[in-house]
């Protein structure tokens, strides 16, 4: 920690704005995590085979179904820290608050986490467990996903007080740590089970900002009182409903997928879809961070009312992502046997030119849909964003279980690419221009 406090003092010094080496670090470290989490494909498949390994993709999308336990409370109070800072008052009583409840609702997940993992062991692993019972390994899953999430809240806290970059790197080491202890696992064991492998593979990015967090609560909560404590929780709690809610509308969109493909697709279909997500997530990461950068350009120009600027800047930024995209599934449709090949070795794993044109397809229409999302934002519209998401999660899911039964992989793809199309495109297109329109007549 003493090191990390020196490093902290020695950006401090530096001429560089906070916010440029926080987001920086951000974009560098999502990058290298993404390439990692590519790398450690071919050493499960190798440890694991494919059915366990396809078991373990599936178990591993259930985190994001578990991020959904702090309620809000991470973003709720980093809010008010950055609120408390602006203002230079004490803010140790809103950490001492968060941290409290974080560990209230990690033991009450805990607690439900035990049937919650039965039920999905026998419904949700089905047809990739066929004749086994997961039961243990889903639960072992679940806790570490739980403290990971709850521990993020952690990150949280470092990003309000301008130390992001030091929640970046942590992150990334805990994932870089849980690779090579699964490396080193692989090498000496004989027999590696897909619970170890689990267990291994997570424990670092779960233990880490758990006794971070831990650490920090204990910290600030020496100083406070019983009932400020109570009075900061329910704040928390009341300010974080509205992002919980919203968390819960983005996840049922973006993560139901996994729940078609556990029930509809056979175990190499599996991973093929999770090698094709990881993989083209390098182009969603990329554009995120070139929107991240976009962001303020755009509230600067709204605020100077050019919007005709504006409305080109959109279109720009637009074109440079769907070329970023179209270079990305040129380069991998050429480099896909080698691709695949080095990624899963000893295993005859097709992955049709149809499915990387679709998931292609995709790509364009995430970055034109996010690309309008963010401009929403950006004008501070989010009603839209309550009105569309959960149409489209109910589309979606209809259209992905139903293609699904007659086109397997490109079924979900093509249902996916329909839910967009049906609702996000021409939503977010129209409440944008309407908007934009809105304030330029003004």
């Amino acid at each position: 920690m003493k090191k990390i406090n020196k490093i902290a003092d020695l950006v401090a010094t530096t001429k560089i704005p906070p916010h440029l080496f926080v987001a920086a670090t951000s974009w560098l470290c999502r990058l290298l995590s993404a390439f990692l989490q590519i790398i450690s494909i071919r050493y499960l498949i190798q440890q694991l085979g494919i059915d366990n390994y396809a078991v373990f993709t599936l178990i591993s999308a259930m985190i994001a179904w578990v991020a959904l336990t702090d309620m809000g409370i991470g973003t709720s109070l980093q809010n008010y820290i950055t609120e408390y800072k602006s203002q230079e008052k004490n803010y140790t009583d809103w950490i001492a608050s968060a941290g409290i409840c974080c560990f209230i609702l990690l033991s009450i997940f805990l607690l439900v986490a035990w049937p919650l993992a039965s039920a999905l062991s026998t419904h949700y692993l089905k047809n990739a467990t066929p004749t086994g019972n997961y039961a243990n390994t889903v639960y072992l899953s679940l806790v570490l996903f739980g403290m990971t999430c709850i521990g993020g809240v952690s990150y949280k806290i470092w990003f309000a007080e301008h130390n992001g970059w030091i929640a970046n790197l942590v992150q990334t080491a805990a994932t870089i740590a849980g690779l090579m202890l699964v490396i080193i696992f692989g090498a000496v064991s004989t027999h590696p089970s897909l619970t170890l492998s689990i267990f291994l593979y997570y424990l670092p990015t779960a233990m880490i900002p758990t006794l971070v967090l831990a650490g920090k609560t204990w910290s600030a909560i020496k100083t406070c009182r019983i009932s400020t404590l109570k009075n900061r929780g329910f704040a928390l709690l009341k300010r974080g409903s509205g992002f919980w809610l919203f968390s819960i509308v983005g996840t049922i969109t973006l993560q139901t997928d996994y729940i078609v493909i556990s029930q509809k697709l056979s175990s190499n279909d599996i991973i093929a879809y999770g090698i094709l997500t990881k993989i083209f997530s390098f182009i969603l990461i990329l554009y995120a961070a070139l929107l991240q950068a976009a962001w303020p350009a755009l509230v600067e120009m709204r605020i100077n009312r050019k919007f005709p600027a504006m409305k080109i800047a959109i279109q720009r930024y637009i074109t440079v992502g769907m070329t970023l995209a179209l270079l990305g599934v040129i380069c991998f449709i050429g480099l896909k046997d080698v691709i695949i090949n080095t990624l899963t070795p000893k295993h005859a794993l097709s992955v049709s030119l149809t499915t990387i044109s679709i998931f292609g397809f995709y790509l364009l229409i995430r970055i034109y849909s996010d690309t309008y999302a963010m401009v929403l934002q950006s004008l501070n519209k989010t009603n839209p964003l309550w009105i569309i998401t959960p149409i489209q999660a109910m589309i979606g899911f209809l259209c992905q279980w139903n293609l699904a039964n007659r086109y397997g992989i490109n079924g979900i793809l093509m249902g996916l690419c329909l839910s967009f199309i049906l609702t996000a495109i021409p939503g977010l297109t129209f409440f944008t221009r309407k908007e934009l329109n809105n304030l330029q007549s003004i």
